[in-house]
């Protein structure tokens, strides 16, 4: 009956948004085709500024599946747009700030507390830096991945990529592991020209901090 229509276009609606919050973090999409899209889904206007949050559930049985719907009905239930993406679930936090941010997660928690199967301590979760385009969804995808690759050796549920790469960053003189992102990120975009300025600006970083390495590499190319 209508019952069960309705039933079936919520999931089917459902279905397409997550596809679509897919297509974010593995293409590049153009910002007439996020708007069309977005009010076809019904998703509203994108918001001023996002988080996106990545999380796992490895060891609980029934992995991801298990989980998904309770997290993603309260976010969806607070504005918030989810999908599930290679075993994880990915969450775009459209919040004003950081604090707003902080709101959310402690309530996800609270959801998985509220579960019978230890997921609160089970969990893990990595956030992207703060981003203001959804074109750049993949980008952010990307930090939070590398952010959730720490808990290794940070046993956290969740893990704030700047928190997680801070070591990295203090110990790395020219920012080379920073600039390596661009580079990759800027490359995973077919943007040769942001990969290029990035790697122009490491080597003059090298030339300021170690001109002695850098006129190593030189006299090397020149014997090449």
């Amino acid at each position: 009956g209508r019952a069960r229509e309705g039933v079936s276009g919520a999931a089917a609606q459902r279905l397409f948004r997550g596809v679509f919050l897919v297509s974010l973090i593995t293409q590049r999409v153009s910002p007439v085709y996020l708007r069309v899209r977005m009010s076809e889904l019904e998703l509203g206007a994108p918001a001023p500024g996002y988080f996106l949050l990545a999380a796992e559930f490895n060891g609980l049985a029934g992995g991801v599946a298990a989980f998904a719907d309770a997290l993603i009905d309260y976010f969806e239930a607070r504005g918030q747009m989810c999908a599930v993406y290679q075993g994880r679930l990915i969450a775009f936090l459209g919040v004003a700030d950081e604090a707003a941010c902080e709101n959310l997660l402690r309530g996800a928690e609270t959801v998985l507390r509220a579960r019978p199967e230890g997921a609160a301590a089970r969990a893990r979760a990595g956030l992207s830096p703060a981003f203001g385009d959804l074109g750049d969804a993949g980008i952010a995808y990307r930090r939070a991945l590398r952010a959730l690759a720490h808990h290794f050796y940070q046993p956290a549920f969740l893990l704030r990529y700047e928190q997680a790469c801070a070591g990295e960053e203090a110990l790395d003189e020219c920012g080379m592991n920073r600039r390596f992102l661009e580079i990759a990120d800027a490359l995973c975009e077919m943007d040769l020209s942001a990969a290029l300025r990035a790697m122009d600006e490491q080597f003059n970083c090298f030339a300021r901090e170690r001109p002695r390495d850098v006129e190593r590499v030189l006299r090397a190319g020149k014997a090449l």
